[in-house]
């Protein structure tokens, strides 16, 4: 891409950034989004090596290099050899987005002591270590952000989601207590909050979905669902320096859909 068409943030150019769950959806996009302002980037899954090779010819067709790492976010010793991999293809961490989780649908009742450890282990133990990993890059050179990618469930209690929004509210108080502690040493820590059911790959929508794709649409004030590249325009934002005094926020990328959600419109 020309430099003219390239949309540029500052302090993005030539940044080594790790995005964990990039290898299609959200995760994609937001390495792709990275790369269009100059940033290289680390791409993660825990198995799909085909979908990662897919978002490395994204980020390369714009100039931007990359390493893909496979590895498992509920075992620490995959995490440090994911890390491992990025700094020794990329160099030292600058950017790092925790995007991957898992959302199991289980009643309250019948989650089992190894179900709620394994999605406490996937989604907010690896953006504990990861962030202490990429903090370690970060604190000698006195700069880094980190973002952590949500979901309206860190917001609202969710049937048969315990588990998964138990961790997402955590990772909301792990957002405020780093960029607390880590704040004086020029690094910034935020969570971006996508709306619900955001386009992207689903396969084949039921009726029963397509209709509740639809009341959705209709509660939501802007009357649509976001495009990945709408949240991922934010989580580059303010991984950016145009960002470059916000810290400890929880900003939400959701038509409105929390704040004022419109019932009345729903039809039935």
């Amino acid at each position: 891409m020309a430099e003219t068409e390239t949309v540029r943030y500052p302090g993005l150019d030539g940044k080594t950034a790790l995005v964990t769950g990039s290898s299609k959806n959200m995760g994609r996009s937001i390495a792709i989004a990275l790369a269009e302002s100059g940033a290289n980037v680390g791409i993660t899954a825990r198995s799909d090596r085909a979908g990662c090779e897919e978002t490395a010819e994204a980020v390369e067709a714009l100039g931007g290099e990359t390493v893909i790492t496979l590895g498992d976010l509920g075992k620490p010793e995959d995490i440090e050899s994911m890390v491992a991999d990025v700094r020794d293809e990329l160099g030292p961490i600058d950017v790092l987005i925790n995007n991957a989780a898992i959302r199991p649908s289980v009643p309250f009742e019948e989650i089992t002591l190894e179900e709620w450890q394994h999605v406490q282990d996937v989604n907010l133990r690896s953006a504990f270590l990861l962030s202490q990993e990429a903090y370690r890059d970060m604190k000698p050179r006195g700069e880094g952000t980190i973002v952590n990618v949500l979901g309206l469930m860190a917001l609202q209690g969710r049937r048969t989601k315990a588990h998964g929004v138990v961790t997402k509210t955590g990772l909301i108080g792990l957002t405020k207590t780093l960029a607390a502690e880590l704040g004086p040493n020029g690094v910034r820590v935020n969570s971006v909050i996508p709306g619900r059911k955001v386009k992207t790959e689903r396969g084949e929508l039921t009726p029963t979905e397509r209709e509740n794709f639809r009341k959705l649409e209709e509660a939501t004030p802007l009357r649509r669902r976001a495009e990945p590249e709408e949240v991922a325009s934010v989580v580059r934002f303010v991984a950016s320096e145009e960002a470059s005094f916000v810290t400890g926020e929880v900003i939400k990328v959701d038509g409105g859909l929390n704040t004022c959600m419109d019932i009345e419109n729903i039809s039935v």
